[in-house]
């Protein structure tokens, strides 16, 4: 079993080596305008509360709806700092970046690049994208300025402040704080059949219980989580669905500890591409929209009323 103490000792070392490990290239990563700076600028940014940091999911930075629920983001975050991981193909023009404030709570960063043919590749899938493995490989490679984050996807809606919500866990250090299902009848139970941990284990939860399953869309991670997820995927030979594979490794390190999003931080959490999740995606909201509550997905493409949406709940929640 791992100790916290020989999971601290890998994450350096398995760190150090990041650009040498199977399927992982290096990449510069660059700022995008204005006086945002990016990581390669030298300096180490100041953390926030423990080294918690926000990393915020888009392929690309517009004007409109998705720049103004992100603004809502980095205005509420606290002193947290907020990473910007954009497509690796789109540059954010400074006039984008000018409306993020505070500004200097923000960070551009490019995705590093996954291989699809790789296990991180694998990690991810080209039906549902690679940012997942993007957003792992970025948290090891942030390890001195961010301790743990919280991953959130541009099509996650909170009605109101996100430092509501990243506060109420502020106390809490468990490795992993996401939603989760547990039930073989669900569709995860397809990936649980060619989901490994090793050449030999399936990724079923301990003590041979069906699998449970990491519900991503909006999750907290620690940076030793990141490097245990690089270490079975690198040397381990592990391979599966990031859904599937995240809590069942959890689970296996004595130092590894998981808790839920309380239901009191959760409107409608539907993650995955079925019928109910392309239906949110035009009607976001259940009726009636609850304060301080996570909708997942409520995309821009269905309405672009959701920016201004956003800086709304925000003001009528702020206090």
């Amino acid at each position: 079993m791992d100790t916290k103490a020989s999971c601290e000792s890998r994450v350096s070392a398995v760190t150090s080596s990041l650009a040498t490990l199977a399927g992982i290239c290096p990449t510069n990563v660059r700022g995008g305008g204005g006086h945002f700076r990016s990581d390669m600028d030298g300096a180490v940014p100041a953390m926030g509360r423990s080294g918690e940091c926000i990393a915020y999911i888009t392929r690309s930075l517009e004007h409109g709806c998705r720049l103004a629920r992100l603004a809502a983001l980095v205005a509420s975050a606290g002193d947290r700092m907020v990473y910007v991981l954009h497509g690796r193909n789109h540059t954010p023009t400074g006039e984008a970046v000018a409306k993020l404030r505070p500004q200097k709570n923000v960070r551009l960063v490019r995705q590093p690049l996954v291989v699809p043919s790789s296990p991180w590749g694998l990690f991810g899938g080209k039906f549902v994208g690679y940012s997942k493995a993007a957003f792992v490989l970025w948290l090891l490679r942030s390890h001195t300025s961010c301790h743990r984050a919280w991953q959130i996807e541009d099509d996650v809606f909170f009605t109101g402040p996100w430092s509501a919500l990243f506060n109420a866990y502020s106390a809490d250090e468990s490795h992993i704080i996401a939603s989760t299902i547990h039930h073989p009848s669900t569709s995860y139970f397809a990936h649980e059949r060619t989901c490994f941990l090793n050449i030999t284990t399936r990724c079923r939860s301990a003590e041979d219980r069906s699998l449970t399953a990491v519900v991503w869309p909006l999750l907290r991670m620690s940076h030793a989580v990141a490097s245990e997820i690089a270490r079975a995927l690198t040397t381990q030979r592990a391979k599966g669905f990031h859904e599937a594979l995240l809590a069942p490794l959890c689970e296996r390190a004595a130092w590894c500890s998981l808790s839920h999003l309380r239901p009191e931080h959760l409107g409608s959490m539907v993650a995955g591409h079925s019928s109910a999740s392309k239906r949110k995606q035009a009607t976001p909201f259940a009726s009636p929209v609850l304060a301080r509550r996570a909708y997942h997905p409520a995309k821009c493409e269905a309405d672009p009323g959701l920016g201004e949406l956003a800086r709304t709940w925000l003001q009528q929640n702020s206090t």
